[in-house]
């Protein structure tokens, strides 16, 4: 995928997220999203607690960069890397990761082909 398709992406994802109700922790009747790109590696852009507003959600998928790997190997541990955080939300008691309002889990592959 190039540049301008992977752009038209995060500009599509943006707009669509805008019908989900997105905010701070302190607000219980909202949804918590997280990004996660892969090629041959997994990168998670942003996890339930860094995605505060409709706009955070824009400037993360908006600043996502193509990548020069051909490679979707990743797929799995980006699977792998949600799994384990909704693991970690549920045993980590200290921090309200917002496990108990709906969860958006959007996946990229950022891979050139």
């Amino acid at each position: 995928m190039g540049a301008a398709n992977l752009r038209q992406i995060g500009l599509s994802l943006s707009s669509e997220l805008t019908t989900v109700p997105i905010a701070g922790l302190d607000d219980p009747h909202t949804s918590r999203v997280s990004i996660i790109t892969y090629d041959e590696t997994v990168n998670v852009k942003a996890n339930f607690t860094e995605l505060n507003s409709h706009a955070d959600v824009s400037n993360v998928l908006l600043s996502l960069k193509v990548s020069n790997s051909s490679s979707a190997a990743g797929i799995e541990d980006a699977f792998w890397a949600a799994e384990t955080m909704m693991i970690d939300c549920w045993i980590d008691t200290n921090e309200d990761c917002g496990i108990n309002r709906q969860q958006a889990f959007v996946f990229i592959g950022a891979s050139m082909k």
